[in-house]
């Protein structure tokens, strides 16, 4: 399969987007049984690049990933809408922030890739 498409899979999840070589590559959507999304950029099957993950109960992460894991630049917001304390947001590293700070340019890159 290669272009764009609609990958339904047995456990109700459902992904939308580009495909290279059988592979969710290039931006697409995926929509987990429990209401849970990615939306972004892939390569190989994985997030990569920047994207947003959602959790089903609003539990959201703006940012880079690498390689299927959050790595890079980019903030969590709680599902009462608020960043943390402290403020969830700069450099992480094996999913946990390693380095806090604005990260307003990623953000708005995630965000971009999202829609």
């Amino acid at each position: 399969r290669h272009g764009k498409g609609v990958l339904n899979f047995a456990d109700g999840s459902c992904y939308s987007g580009d495909f290279v070589s059988g592979m969710n590559s290039g931006h697409g959507v995926l929509t987990f049984a429990d209401k849970s999304s990615y939306a972004g950029q892939f390569k190989d099957g994985k997030y990569h690049g920047f994207g947003v993950f959602k959790k089903s109960d609003n539990m959201c992460y703006e940012g880079e990933f690498d390689q299927g894991k959050v790595c890079g630049n980019g903030k969590i917001t709680f599902p009462d809408g608020t960043p943390g304390r402290p403020r969830q947001e700069g450099t992480f590293q094996e999913r946990k922030l390693v380095t806090g700070g604005k990260q307003g340019a990623a953000v708005r890159q995630a965000q971009e890739a999202a829609s």
